[in-house]
């Protein structure tokens, strides 16, 4: 036996040893010799103050050379958001996060940036900044600026094309074209570009990539072409009064106006909607394209306009008169002038006697808009930048002094067809309750005769303004994506045309207002301000009334009330601080917090009141609000007695729900009346308990004095880690205060920064942590399944949750979650625990790259590692055999 044992151990020893011969070296460093860059890609798109980078794409031959490769390992210089001065007028400095993150693919980095200027040196005042650079301080080889990028591409402008026109005085043109890809004619935006260094030439692209004209009405999902001729040169002021100048502007637009014509005979474009629009050198050409061809346009908007009608110097009772002489020809044409109040550039007096002139001449289609410096400076735009009027215009602003339209908007319904086909009779909106507010999923419009438009197809409509309801892009900042698929569908009942669409945030956004353009009959067009009817979903059941306490105090409020003819739970939804008012439809639109109970298919009724103005913060200490906050309160369980009362909500399964201001009034709610709810759930709470910012020990035991009297109510408490707007302090002190006064029903779920991303809840947003919530099939069934009912055998409750078998005294810790995709952890009380670490961290799981080190490649350690334990076990029975041998 001995001697088989030892022939077993020394075969199992050779081939130990024969494998350690035969594996590969393990490499002790991740590289060993330099990365060779094949190619730089940078990926741009066109921003306010022109081509900014998004990204970069840069090759390597072997992505194993540069595997250790991090995302702090780069660094970029001259990097800023594009405008290029600050309110102060000094030069705008560097970012001071670059935002940099790395994914990978093959051979190629992918290097994420924060949105940056590219080529955006500047020197001004004595101050300059250099082009951007990208510094590598691991691999010098990944160093690179704008000389070393092989390839760029700019989002839009690469769907351009370019071409060369010559007209019949000989006048050739460089023009860029984009063209509709609807069928049959549509509308053509011409755009006359400025005069600055960045767009006058002969490169036939500048003129695009300035600033968002050329490319806005496209990427505000607008199915129009667009025409963009390059000038060679600029033109000098008071041009009016230079001949040779004004002679020659006029030649070239002869030749523009035959290259349009040539476009309207290839039955790409629409004839009666062609549309002129201008900024500085381009907004005097404006006024002079359309005092040479005032029959060729629909409509205009003329911005920042250059001296190219009269002398704007002189006295008014002078000026006046010339200006009228000039503009005569014009004053049936849709025309709206956008100046700064004071443009440094282009005197805002050459605007305000245009629009005087042709006022008095009794033009009724002319607008006028002077932007403050207020205003400008909210753009971040003062000084000699009060110039860029444009921004906000291709922007589509809405200056509601003058209209709730966008100027964008107004400008594509304008049309030169002078009969209406046919006549509306009214336009209804059908929306529901989405996560970010009211979103309308389809519009009825209701004409005299639908004879005269029998021939209406969906691809004659178009959207503009409609976005998902989320209005922050990744890096936090106001950001707009707009639909660059509107989803119509369209059906006509009897004389109503019923036009579905990609559900959409009622009505637009902060950025681009919505609105409806039909290209065939322009008078089907439509926004928000010809609705003549809004039905939303679930929230129209909810009836509406007022109630006046005991102590006088009188509250709006909206109630569902269950179809069921027995008693049935009641949800107590408070709002947050951004519904208050008294509209009393706010309160249960804003989100899904009044309607996810029943959209859940919970047999419940729902109350929401609406304050009339929100609270301060540190309520606590308020001698003012607080008591305010104690009489609403008083009002609101009078009101829920009442409904006891009535036999239609039962006394034992009753609880308050809210977020925010709501959050905070749903602690000091449960405070006042903790014998009223049979469970709660506080979202992203302000700061009703008590002082966060005292050191942690100090706070929680404050926070115990104040919440000993609810520890016996089931409370769900939720936040967001980082949320900006209120501090998740209150909420983790919250929780932490009640496990230690021994509350066994309490429950604590954060979402962190990953997980709220996720949900497109970026920057600001963080604060809106009841929409994973309320959209959270576990914590609603929890809720429901919470009552002050003596305990039952089985689950009668109407709830769809399946019981738990197991531990259900709370001390089992984090326990997973099944069935939940949400990206939630859930913190289930822990008995006998005084660490005040007891909030857990919302995971969500991914085999995605896009961390921000790259993966590793090659890796033979595990094999290796397991070669070596078999060698060690063979040595390890030698030994024994040896000691057997002796023994």
């Amino acid at each position: 036996m001995k001697n088989s044992l030892k022939k077993v151990l020394m075969s199992l020893a050779l081939a130990c040893t024969t494998a350690s011969f035969m594996l590969p070296t393990v490499k002790v460093s991740a590289a060993t010799t330099a990365p060779n860059v094949t190619g730089i890609v940078a990926n741009t798109y066109i921003g306010d103050a022109g081509r900014m980078v998004s990204s970069f794409q840069i090759t390597v031959d072997d992505i194993s050379k540069v595997s250790d490769l991090k995302a702090s390992d780069f660094d970029i210089t001259g990097n800023y958001n594009g405008i290029p001065l600050t309110l102060s007028s000094t030069v705008t400095p560097d970012y001071t996060d670059d935002g940099i993150s790395l994914t990978t693919s093959g051979n190629i980095i992918t290097m994420n940036v924060k949105p940056f200027k590219y080529q955006g040196a500047i020197s001004f005042g004595g101050t300059t900044k250099n082009n951007f650079a990208v510094t590598c301080s691991k691999y010098s080889q990944l160093t690179f600026d704008a000389s070393k990028v092989t390839k760029m591409t700019t989002r839009t402008v690469d769907d351009f094309t370019a071409g060369k026109f010559t007209g019949s005085n000989g006048i050739t043109l460089q023009y860029r074209m984009y063209t509709s890809k609807k069928p049959g004619p549509q509308p053509l935006m011409v755009y006359l570009h400025g005069g600055g260094n960045d767009e006058v030439g002969t490169d036939n692209i500048s003129q695009l990539t300035a600033n968002r004209a050329a490319v806005s009405t496209i990427e505000d999902g607008r199915s129009n072409s667009v025409l963009s001729v390059q000038f060679p040169e600029n033109y000098s002021y008071k041009i009016y009064s230079i001949p040779d100048q004004l002679k020659k502007m006029q030649d070239m637009f002869v030749t523009y106006k035959e290259l349009i014509d040539n476009l309207v005979q290839t039955g790409k474009v629409d004839k009666d909607k062609i549309y002129l629009v201008g900024a500085s050198s381009g907004g005097g050409g404006v006024f002079r394209f359309l005092m040479q061809y005032p029959d060729l346009f629909a409509g205009a908007i003329a911005i920042s306009t250059k001296d190219t009608i009269g002398d704007y110097s002189q006295p008014e009772d002078i000026a006046l008169p010339d200006f009228k002489e000039k503009l005569k020809g014009i004053t049936n044409i849709p025309l709206w002038i956008v100046a700064s109040k004071n443009d440094l550039i282009c005197n805002s007096n050459e605007s305000k006697y245009a629009y005087d002139a042709l006022k008095s001449l009794g033009d009724t289609k002319v607008n006028l808009t002077l932007l403050s410096d207020d205003y400008m400076a909210t753009l971040g735009l003062g000084g000699f930048l009060l110039h860029w009027a444009w921004v906000p215009v291709y922007n589509n602003y809405a200056d509601t002094s003058v209209s709730n339209t966008g100027m964008m908007d107004w400008l594509f319904q304008q049309t030169k067809r002078t009969t209406p086909i046919a006549q509306i009779k009214g336009i209804t909106a059908n929306t529901y309750v989405g996560d970010a507010g009211r979103m309308v999923s389809s519009f009825e419009i209701t004409v005299d005769d639908i004879n005269k438009v029998k021939d209406i197809k969906a691809s004659d409509f178009d959207i503009t303004g409609n976005y998902d309801g989320y209005p922050l892009s990744p890096d936090g900042k106001l950001a707009q994506n707009n639909y660059t698929d509107d989803g119509i569908k369209l059906t006509i009942t009897g004389n109503t045309i019923k036009i579905e669409v990609n559900p959409f945030k009622y009505f637009g956004g902060y950025i681009t207002p919505g609105a409806v353009n039909c290209v065939k009959y322009p008078e089907l067009s439509f926004d928000q301000s010809n609705i003549t009817k809004v039905n939303t979903k679930t929230a129209d059941d909810f009836a509406s009334a007022k109630f006046t306490g005991s102590n006088g105090t009188s509250l709006n409020y909206r109630l569902y009330t269950s179809k069921s003819t027995t008693p049935q739970p009641l949800v107590v939804w408070l709002h947050g601080g951004g519904e208050v008012g008294s509209d009393n439809d706010v309160n249960i639109t804003a989100n899904r917090g009044a309607t996810t109970w029943i959209e859940a298919g919970k047999d419940t009724s729902v109350l929401s009141v609406q304050f009339p103005a929100n609270y301060g913060w540190a309520i606590y200490k308020n001698p003012t609000e607080l008591p305010l906050m104690e009489k609403y309160n008083d009002v609101q369980y009078e009101l829920i007695q009442k409904l006891i009362e009535s036999g239609k909500v039962d006394k034992n399964r009753i609880y308050l729900v809210g977020p925010s201001s709501g959050g905070g009034g749903t602690f000091r709610f449960l405070m006042q009346y903790p014998k009223l709810f049979a469970g709660a759930i506080a979202i992203a709470a302000k700061d009703t308990i008590g002082d966060y910012s005292q050191p942690e020990a100090v706070a929680v035991g404050d926070f115990m004095d104040k919440l000993k009297g609810i520890t016996d109510i089931p409370l769900w408490i939720v936040h967001a880690e980082n949320d900006p707007t209120c501090d998740s302090r209150t909420s983790k002190y919250a929780y932490e205060a009640l496990q230690k006064l021994g509350d066994t029903k309490v429950k604590l779920t954060i979402y962190d920064d990953a997980f709220m991303n996720s949900q497109k809840l970026y920057g600001g947003l963080r604060h809106w942590s009841w929409v994973p919530a309320l959209n959270n099939t576990e914590m609603i069934n929890w809720l429901f399944d919470q009552t002050k009912a003596p305990a039952q055998t089985g689950n009668n409750n109407g709830s769809t949750t399946t019981p738990q078998t197991g531990n259900t005294n709370g001390t089992t810790g984090t326990t997973p979650q099944t069935g939940n995709n949400n990206g939630t952890t859930v913190t289930t009380p822990q008995s006998g625990n005084n660490s005040t670490s007891t909030t857990t961290t919302a995971q969500t799981s991914t085999n995605s790259s896009s961390s921000s080190t790259l993966p590793k490649t090659g890796s033979v350690v595990d094999f290796s590692l397991m070669m070596l334990i078999s060698s060690a076990l063979v040595a390890l029975g030698f030994v024994l055999l040896r000691r057997k041998a002796t023994n």
